[in-house]
């Protein structure tokens, strides 16, 4: 059960979704169908358009806390944030998502967290408190004390979201060059029945940036590995790789000399958010790494 005063200096981006737009089902994958859950908010690039009810920066909160505008406090849930980034309109239109309209700070997010009741009527009231120079239902960024003091028990548990889970492999691809190796990582993982998500891409040449770009357009390309946060990186069942075959074997089986280079220490420091040792054995043979 998570708890927020427990995570109290833990920042939660407030929003809303409109229940009636089924936009709940585009948040969780389920309209258009996609393996991964995303959240957007209108990213608005001066204090002017701020009246559209969106963020003039792309702060990347711990948590999402969202709610149906038509049934607050019947419809609320919380997932972890695993990453953010702009889109255009063009992006969100790849996406699937219903008449975009400029900009958008998107969020890519983890599994829906069971946890305690709140009074969620009293939380939008303390993060808008004045309608007047607010916009209804606008985003806010929260403390979790603030919203452990919103905590009544009185009420219900809500409900988790239900959604199908469907053999998904997520992973992330490192140092990805223009994405050879992961086309390759794709094709294997469908022949062995899986659905592969590629949910974080690090590279910082700018001519492969650009081929990744073209070839991926709704996802987003991070550039130096050793400069993003760990909270940015999907916490469950990760596989990461190196696109040079050597490193990659040597990582794969443990080679203490590969570990010693720049591609090996950042593998070292990751190896917390990767899978089992046997899941890893498991793919070095499904990749036939020897």
């Amino acid at each position: 059960m998570f708890r927020y005063i427990e995570n109290q200096d833990r920042t939660f981006l407030f929003g809303a979704y409109r229940g009636e737009k089924s936009q709940l089902e585009w948040i969780l994958g389920k309209q258009p169908h996609r393996y991964e859950k995303l959240y957007n908010i209108r990213f608005n690039k001066d204090l002017f358009s701020q009246r559209r009810g969106g963020v003039i920066s792309e702060q990347l909160p711990d948590y999402v806390l969202i709610y149906n505008t038509q049934n607050p406090q019947d419809g609320y849930h919380l997932f972890p944030c695993i990453s953010s980034s702009i889109k255009e309109q063009s992006d969100m239109e790849a996406l699937g998502y219903p008449n975009p309209d400029g900009s958008y700070v998107v969020y890519s997010l983890g599994d829906e967290l069971l946890s305690e009741p709140l009074d969620i009527r009293k939380l939008m009231l303390k993060a808008l408190p004045n309608e007047n120079v607010n916009v209804p239902f606008s985003p806010a960024i929260l403390k979790g004390k603030d919203i452990a003091n919103m905590v009544d028990n009185t009420k219900a548990i809500p409900a988790v979201a239900e959604v199908e889970q469907e053999n998904v492999l997520r992973f992330i691809d490192l140092f990805a060059g223009i994405g050879g190796i992961r086309c390759g990582l794709e094709q294997a993982a469908r022949e062995k029945g899986l659905n592969p998500v590629c949910v974080m891409t690090s590279e910082i040449k700018p001519y492969a940036v650009n081929v990744l770009k073209e070839n991926h357009p709704t996802e987003t390309i991070t550039g130096d590995i050793t400069k993003v946060e760990t909270k940015s990186i999907f916490p469950m069942a990760l596989i990461f790789f190196v696109p040079v075959s050597l490193v990659r074997r040597s990582v794969l089986q443990g080679n203490a000399k590969a570990l010693q280079t720049p591609e090996g220490q950042c593998s070292s420091r990751l190896n917390a958010y990767c899978v089992t040792r046997s899941q890893r054995d498991s793919f070095s043979k499904m990749l036939k790494v020897s």
